[in-house]
């Protein structure tokens, strides 16, 4: 405390102090990313001001890096647009940064579809991605759309929360049976689209309370049928309710579920800031396991490396038809499209030595043991870009190639992170901050973030 320090007006504090930290965060972002190699992303969002707005960031070693904002409103949002701003963005991470941006990931929105496109064809070497978490989504959407007796089972269940969260007697009742039953109580909640995972939640709630709600249902059934109003309405809430006595509803629910759970893994998989090709990989084969879909469309020869390229794994998950020289052409073909160069004759010895676990490959040589002792008491993800540095002289090409390849972050959901973080700076009552200091303001933000991770504040 500094008695009779002036404390600095608004326009100060959004103006040239700002301006200050802004110059401080990104001169402490450059000394942390100046150098490595790291995945672009983007991604669109409409602020409180009802101003469209495009973000860019970079994610390097599992951490996102705000790096630039544009207002689109007067823009039209067009692939070519989306490109010009990619390769801006791009450019501005390489240049200011000093960053190899290895590959860039986005959602498949008209304009990011195309934009993506065009930057595959302009940079031969970059991994062009979509947002598995959108895709694992965009699947749970299409299952729910489905017209089956299962997928009805969740209108059900979705109208009997309805009801009850609508009449707070009947609910009242309800909270108290889960305090009976269970010495504590839940509440019941409906899906939001927006929230991924949200109609497994919704699901596995009513579930959790099924003997409380059954309880209720039975004792009460008159009274709370009472609750709903007229004749019309009573009779409306009966056949809402009835299922809630039915074995076979839970049962259904029971099995939808079930059905929905390894999406909901695979969701929380692909949209964690560190998801990287192999889990990717592993995830699409786990679901084709579960659920035997016939095809799988990806960029499926870069998930397969890096299975391989996995120290732990090594390929071992891969069925027999898969041979080594199958594999080796793999990784000669990705090699020359990242590197835009021959790998030479070294590689085909590392990649076999590698594949045998030999020499410098074998799990003594390569510390396995410690990087794991590492990971577990340190609770962090497992970092697979600093096992292969471990592992790089310079000269060593299968490592070059694992590194880059580690590198990749398969999702853009450090973007929507970001949006969540705008909508709580630029609230109604700072709808007039602009798209600029909206950036600036999220940008120190972060940096402070990161500051209070590093020293166990958070």
């Amino acid at each position: 405390m500094l008695p009779g320090a002036i404390i600095p007006d608004r326009k100060k504090l959004a103006g040239r102090i700002l301006d200050q930290e802004v110059k401080l965060t990104e001169d402490r972002m450059k000394l942390k990313i100046e150098g490595r190699v790291g995945t672009g992303q983007c991604d669109g969002w409409k602020n409180k001001a009802k101003k469209s707005v495009v973000s860019t960031m970079v994610t390097v070693e599992n951490e996102a890096y705000l790096i630039n904002t544009h207002d689109m409103t007067k823009e039209p949002k067009t692939g070519d647009g989306m490109f010009e701003l990619m390769k801006a963005d791009k450019k501005l991470m390489e240049e200011k940064y000093n960053l190899t941006v290895a590959g860039w990931c986005a959602d498949e929105g008209p304009d990011t579809k195309k934009g993506k496109r065009l930057m595959a064809e302009e940079f031969l070497w970059m991994i062009i991605l979509v947002c598995w978490a959108h895709q694992i989504n965009l699947v749970v959407g299409d299952l729910l759309g489905v017209k089956h007796e299962l997928i009805e089972v969740i209108k059900t269940a979705l109208e009997i929360i309805t009801w009850f969260n609508g009449h707070s007697a009947p609910l009242a009742w309800l909270q108290h049976e889960q305090e009976i039953t269970y010495n504590t109580s839940w509440i019941i909640f409906l899906p939001i689209v927006t929230r991924w995972l949200a109609h497994y939640h919704t699901c596995s709630r009513l579930l959790k309370i099924e003997k409380a709600l059954r309880t209720c249902w039975f004792r009460k059934a008159d009274e709370i049928v009472l609750k709903a109003g007229n004749a019309e309405k009573q009779a409306r809430a009966r056949a809402v309710l009835d299922p809630i006595g039915d074995p076979e509803f839970w049962k259904k629910l029971r099995r939808m579920k079930e059905l929905l759970e390894p999406l909901a893994i695979a969701n929380n998989v692909t949209q964690a800031r560190y998801t990287r090709l192999d889990h990717v990989g592993l995830t699409l084969a786990n679901l084709y396991r579960i659920y035997s879909s016939s095809t799988i469309e990806a960029p499926i020869h870069v998930f397969i490396l890096a299975m391989h390229l996995h120290p732990w794994i090594r390929g071992r998950c891969f069925a027999k038809t898969l041979s080594r020289s199958g594999l080796y052409n793999m990784a000669e073909n990705v090699y020359k499209r990242v590197f835009e160069q021959e790998p030479g004759w070294g590689l085909l010895r590392e990649f076999m030595d590698y594949s045998e676990g030999l020499g410098v490959y074998s799990d003594e040589s390569m510390r396995l043991a410690y990087w794991k002792q590492r990971h577990e008491e340190s609770g962090t993800p497992l970092d697979l870009v600093a096992i292969w540095c471990f592992m790089d002289n310079s000269t060593n090409g299968i490592a070059r190639l694992a590194i880059r390849i580690f590198s990749i972050i398969a999702n853009s959901g450090a973007t929507k992170c970001n949006f969540s973080d705008f909508g709580n700076i630029q609230t109604k009552k700072r709808s007039r901050l602009t798209v600029e200091k909206t950036h600036k303001i999220n940008l120190v933000r972060m940096e402070i973030r990161r500051r209070h991770a590093s020293q166990g504040l958070l």
